[in-house]
């Protein structure tokens, strides 16, 4: 969770250039910082926001049998779309798309994000997602990645969580990153608030990932995950 943390502050960081001489003023400009609203944080972003963010949103899990799941799906302005599916399972095999983008599926409600066969549907706000995938994968193995072979992979999931939301834009310690930032090259005299807003504008949030995985129609795996999902507005 660390690491997630520090990257974004980071990324933050690497976008302003001024350097001012006093912590206290910039922590007045840290603390107007704006927020999402928690209550909208599992909701895909309308088209007209869309024209200034793009809406990403990114699971992935891990286990102690060396398993794990990556998804990653982002919306774009005229409902564009790509996604990313990587999936390891204990024999070795891996699971992966080739380039997935394409458009948002008009008859998708509110709750959901689609690209082809993936769908991600959010149940409960912050609390429990429907991972669906029903489409082909390529066959690697971790020592042999050059084979091209295509299998019918589907998936039912379920993603819960376990802790509450870290929203990067609120909960990170304003006078930690105020004083990062006075310590920082600058070349201008005021900070670009809305660069460093938009690096924070994102979520990260601690749950499991469970379900069953059917390939080619005759081998089912049980998977139980532990990792993250991740959502960005920036």
């Amino acid at each position: 969770m660390g690491a997630l943390i520090t990257t974004p502050i980071s990324v933050g960081l690497a976008l302003l250039s001024t350097r001012p001489s006093d912590v206290i003023y910039w922590c007045k400009w840290i603390t107007w910082l704006p927020s999402t609203p928690r209550e909208s944080f599992g909701i895909p972003l309308t088209e007209s926001e869309l024209l200034k963010n793009v809406d990403e949103i990114f699971f992935y899990g891990v286990n102690s049998k060396s398993e794990r799941l990556i998804v990653r799906l982002a919306r774009s302005t005229g409902q564009e779309v790509e996604a990313l599916i990587q999936l390891k399972l204990c024999n070795g095999k891996v699971y992966q798309s080739k380039e997935m983008s394409g458009f948002q599926q008009t008859g998708c409600d509110k709750k959901t994000f689609s690209c082809g066969g993936l769908q991600l549907h959010y149940l409960s706000p912050m609390r429990k997602w429907r991972i669906f995938f029903n489409g082909f994968l390529k066959e690697t193995n971790e020592d042999d990645t050059s084979s091209d072979k295509m299998v019918h992979v589907k998936f039912a999931l379920i993603w819960s969580a376990t802790t509450d939301v870290f929203d990067f834009s609120s909960d990170i310690n304003k006078k930690i990153l105020a004083d990062g930032l006075a310590k920082s090259k600058w070349n201008q005299y005021s900070p670009p608030i809305e660069k460093l807003n938009s690096a924070l504008n994102c979520y990260a949030q601690c749950g499991v990932i469970m379900g069953n995985v059917n390939i080619d129609g005759l081998d089912e795996v049980n998977l139980y995950l532990f990792g993250e999902k991740l959502r960005f507005f920036g």
